[in-house]
């Protein structure tokens, strides 16, 4: 319980079954795994892999496409490299990743999922999960009812299945769906009076659940 590891070599692997382990890691496409609860592991090398199945775990990695699991309760993720993995299966947890293309995956209740790089991927399936996502062309989904949506990347694709969840994108050419009793909110701009919001809820004018829409001349309209 409670051990160490450190290696800054290329290719290294450690191991840690304890609790409360700590685990670092500076070679490129190093290899950290971790079971024990509350345990830290962090690798800045290029391919690197870390899995945790502790609870309350901390897993951070800079290089390029890493990958991260973790399994445990409010555990924390984090990557900055392009194309990076980061998944996670207890409630409360955390994932960020500020590179291109990284994909994010969680699966427990009031998960928060935060990606700032183009064509990200974001999910969600726990109950009052948040996703926010500010890169282009980002994808966020979420089935969990009460789970809230944010985009500020243009042409970004939206849609939360769930009961009462709701939806916002401050970007141009973005898209929404969303289950009984949500709501969402697009933005547009014009050209005469400049941005604006159109708002859109399940049952009101002719809005659908589990429908594309997206702005067409100021109104909301089906995606065919």
């Amino acid at each position: 319980d409670g051990s160490k590891l450190a290696a800054s070599g290329n290719a290294s692997k450690l191991a840690a079954s304890g609790y409360a382990s700590n685990l670092a890691a500076s070679g490129n496409a190093s290899k950290l795994a971790a079971s024990g609860n509350g345990s830290k592991l962090a690798a800045s090398g290029d391919g690197s892999k870390l899995a945790a199945s502790g609870n309350a775990s901390k897993l951070a990695a800079s290089g390029y496409a890493s990958n991260l699991a973790a399994s445990g309760n409010a555990s924390k993720l984090a990557a900055s490299g392009n194309a990076s993995n980061l998944a996670a299966s207890g409630n409360d947890s955390k994932l960020a990743a500020s590179g291109y293309a990284s994909k994010l995956a969680a699966s427990g209740n009031d998960s928060k999922l935060a990606a700032s790089g183009n064509d990200s991927n974001l999910a969600a399936s726990g109950n009052a999960s948040n996703l926010a996502a500010s890169g282009y062309a980002s994808n966020l989904a979420a089935s969990g009812d009460g789970s809230k949506l944010a985009a500020s990347g243009n042409d970004s694709n939206l849609a939360a299945s769930g009961n009462g969840s709701v939806i916002a994108a401050a970007a141009h050419g973005c898209r929404a769906k969303v289950g009984q009793k949500g709501a969402f909110a697009l933005a547009y701009y014009d050209q005469d009076t400049g941005w604006d919001f159109v708002i859109g809820k399940v049952g009101v004018n002719g809005i659908k659940a589990d429908t594309w829409y997206e702005v067409k001349g100021g109104k909301l309209v089906e995606v065919t």
